[in-house]
């Protein structure tokens, strides 16, 4: 399954701007695929740290190896495993400023890092490959961030109903899952968490008992899209509210989990500051709960959990399409009286959009309560907000807040 990548562009831009550019994101969401496409009439020299032998020799002595390699642009495939080569390749680097002269990917954001921040600031970008959004699959150039922003013209759908969006909920948008038909891709999904234990997660902190770490994972995934409190993960896992933190950390490092912070606004008093977390796919998360479609709609609370999970998930992967400067900040709302926004979007001139997402095929005015809270709280800053809803048909809703189809995130 041939699929061009929407960040393509954007990378390529990037090598002719940067002495480094790394693709970050979650294992096999297809970084190195991308980084031979765009390595394909560039880079002389290709090198893997997961091969065993490779990054024994580079982290013995990591400027030699590097020097070894010769001048010409090189690409390193997880990079991450091998957290020295950084600043070689900063002294490297330094004495050469050729524009792209390593590509690299990684499943770890290096600049959580701040050694490897502080000394490559200015010399390297970073390019976020997440999996397949549902218009990458279906080719379809996905302008929802930019509607919302913009116009705000929405059609209608053909798509009627919660049980209409499952198959893409639970297929996801790993490129390898993707392709599998349904009874396989539950044992993939097991066998993909336990490498990125593994080998991912273990690069970032130390873990002796990944059982307690899958433990830990189940519980955030269990409440994805909820407000994240460690202490109550803690104590259903057996381990101390430190330890759970750091672990939620690497979770977040090795993008197998996004934590989107509360929307502030300068009200901190009357708003609840504390990040929510998703599963960075929904696939992921429906696989690594174990159910299927009849589970999901069987159980209201985890189906309208997947729905939004899927949903913020879409957003994300378009904000990725940005360049750093111009992208919208992903926020939650959450204010003292409980009212709630699943997703802000604060757009770098200071607009805040709202959604909300909702698995029901119907909406009625209560359903943007918390947009209407939001739009009080960002007074003239407020540009719009939408109720994304499983339902067939967009209309308004409240002023500057309308209804709208689901699947308006790929279509619109």
């Amino acid at each position: 399954m041939h699929v061009k990548r929407a960040i393509t562009d954007l990378a390529a831009s990037y090598l002719d701007t940067f002495r480094v550019v790394q693709i970050s994101g979650p294992r096999q969401a297809g970084k190195s695929t991308l980084a031979r496409t765009l390595a394909s009439d560039r880079a002389r020299t290709e090198i893997t740290f997961d091969d065993d032998e490779v990054q024994r020799r580079a982290a013995a002595d990591p400027y030699g190896f590097l020097l070894s390699l010769g001048t010409g642009p090189i690409l390193i495939d997880e990079a991450q495993r091998v957290p020295e080569i950084y600043l070689a390749i900063k002294r490297i680097v330094d004495l050469d400023s050729t524009r792209g002269r390593f590509l690299l990917t990684g499943s770890s954001d290096p600049l959580s890092n701040r050694r490897v921040r502080d000394s490559l600031a200015g010399r390297i970008g970073i390019v976020d490959l997440r999996p397949f959004s549902q218009g990458e699959m279906s080719g379809r150039d996905e302008q929802f961030v930019a509607q919302v922003f913009g116009a705000g013209e929405w059609g209608s759908s053909a798509l009627d109903g919660a049980p209409a969006y499952l198959p893409r909920i639970i297929r996801g948008g790993f490129p390898e899952a993707v392709a599998m038909p349904d009874a396989a891709r539950g044992r993939w999904f097991a066998s993909y968490l336990e490498s990125a234990f593994a080998r991912d997660v273990r690069d970032v902190v130390s873990i002796a008992d990944l059982g307690k770490l899958r433990r830990v994972f189940d519980l955030v995934a269990s409440h994805s899209g909820q407000i994240l409190k460690s202490a109550s993960i803690a104590r259903d896992a057996g381990l101390s509210a430190n330890t759970v933190r750091g672990w939620i950390d690497a979770l977040a490092q090795t993008r197998l989990v996004d934590v989107i912070p509360g929307w502030s606004g300068g009200r901190r008093g009357r708003l609840v500051s504390a990040p929510k977390a998703h599963v960075a796919d929904s696939g992921l998360l429906v696989g690594s709960l174990r159910v299927g479609a009849d589970g999901l709609l069987g159980a209201p609370m985890l189906l309208g959990s997947a729905v939004e999970t899927f949903a913020v998930q879409e957003v994300l992967r378009q904000l990725t399409r940005f360049d750093a400067g111009d992208a919208p900040q992903p926020y939650h709302y959450r204010d003292r009286d409980q009212r709630e926004v699943d997703l802000v979007l604060e757009h770098p001139d200071g607009r805040i959009v709202g959604i909300e997402v909702k698995a029901a095929s119907t909406v009625r005015a209560g359903d943007a309560a918390g947009l209407r809270a939001l739009r009080e709280a960002s007074g003239t800053r407020f540009h719009r907000g939408i109720v994304l809803y499983c339902g067939m048909l967009p209309f308004a809703l409240d002023e500057q807040i309308d209804a709208v189809p689901l699947e308006a995130l790929w279509s619109a």
